[in-house]
């Protein structure tokens, strides 16, 4: 990898990391804050952040298409001013006590800029790293992502003692750093030399490529058990017995592993090669959370969640590589942006579905983690069946 290229990918690690930062030191508390001091019932706070979710899945394959006819630095950019507009938006309706319904507009704004700036990100690396070095690229950002999520909290929940508003204001002066982050370190001439604005790409294309949706398929259901590990993870764990601080200590456990050692797990990608890789990733995963069901103190559950992070650190990077050498060269944004479609997608489906077998099976345990499980090793029989290049 040119040296130059190189500043550019640890330039949008750390604007990775600064976005990370920037939701986690303010949209947690915005929660605490709609429902403690403003009175707003709980479901519809969650119904307001369900809503947005799913739009900015969406969002995810139109931002990615934008990406294959604009400059990627370009529809980053515009990501950045719609969260930087939602981040103020927010600061100024607590600072006027506004009607909380007017909250949902700036929702909308936050989960869009969101999506266009990752899709973008992720394609922007699509088109300027080599395809070999990719697995590396992707896990170098996914690193200054992680960091951020790490740091953020802490520094919101020290600003939020002292004004909800700030922490938005915070969080939207993050935005405008990233912009010029983006402006001095990423922005690449020889992507704008490239750019044919009268392209036609057609989301149907996509659909065309059997054997991407057959990996998009295998996507989903992996995805589907990605997606315990916030809500029904931290819930089951509280049956368990774990308090606040322990469960707060296995998302450190998760966030840290990928810090340190998110570089060394892809290392063994060059070994085994993509499909063995993400196999190996997707069994993992199910190895980790099926742990849970045996799991009755912090170790069980700790143990559990370092062999699921590890499943996490070889198969999250491989699915982006995978999707951009799936592409075709000039199609690149339309795939990855589908590919964040379907994740977000499943994303917003599997904390229901971990409810229901919660709900159902909470005195037996094994279906819930079996049945979750499940979902990693049929993703693995899907990934078998996928040609890959």
């Amino acid at each position: 990898m040119e040296k130059q290229t190189a500043v550019k990918l640890y330039s949008l690690a750390v604007i990775r990391g600064l976005q990370s930062a920037s939701y986690a030191i303010s949209i947690p508390f915005l929660s605490i804050y709609l429902y403690n001091v403003r009175g707003v019932p709980m479901s519809l706070v969650g119904t307001i952040i369900g809503f947005a979710a799913v739009l900015g899945s969406f969002l995810r394959f139109y931002a990615g298409r934008l990406s294959d006819t604009l400059p990627t630095d370009t529809v980053m950019k515009l990501g950045l001013f719609l969260r930087a507009s939602g981040f103020l938006g927010f600061s100024i309706l607590i600072l006027l006590k506004a009607n909380p319904l007017l909250f949902f507009f700036f929702f909308l704004l936050n989960s869009s800029g969101a999506s266009f700036f990752m899709s973008a990100s992720d394609v922007f690396v699509a088109k300027n790293i080599d395809e070999p070095d990719r697995p590396f690229a992707y896990s170098v950002i996914r690193v200054g992502g992680n960091l951020g999520f790490a740091i953020g909290p802490s520094i919101g929940g020290f600003i939020s003692r002292y004004s909800y508003a700030m922490t938005f204001f915070a969080s939207f002066l993050l935005q405008v750093i990233c912009v010029f982050l983006i402006i001095y370190l990423v922005s690449s001439r020889e992507e704008r030399k490239s750019v044919n604005l009268t392209k036609e790409i057609s989301f149907g294309d996509v659909f065309k490529n059997k054997n991407f949706m057959l990996f998009i398929a295998g996507t989903f259901v992996l995805s589907l058990l990605m997606g315990q590990l916030i809500s029904t993870l931290s819930v089951y764990a509280k049956h368990k017995g774990l308090d606040n601080v322990q469960i707060g200590y296995l998302y450190s456990i998760n966030g840290f592993m990928v810090v340190f050692f998110q570089m060394l797990i892809i290392k063994v990608v060059d070994y085994l090669g993509y499909k063995k890789g993400l196999v190996l990733g997707s069994l993992l995963y199910s190895v980790g959370y099926f742990y849970f069901a045996f799991s009755h103190n912090f170790t069980n559950f700790a143990i559990g969640v370092i062999v699921l992070t590890t499943g996490e650190m070889l198969a999250m990077p491989l699915l982006t590589t995978i999707t951009s050498a799936m592409a075709p060269d000039d199609k690149r944004g339309l795939y990855i942006g589908f590919l964040g479609f379907i994740e977000g997608l499943s994303w917003a489906v599997a904390p229901f579905i971990g409810g229901v077998l919660i709900d159902i099976f909470l005195k037996t345990p094994v279906l819930i983690w079996g049945t979750v499980a499940s979902f990693g090793v049929i993703s693995s029989i899907i990934f078998m069946k996928v040609r890959f290049n």
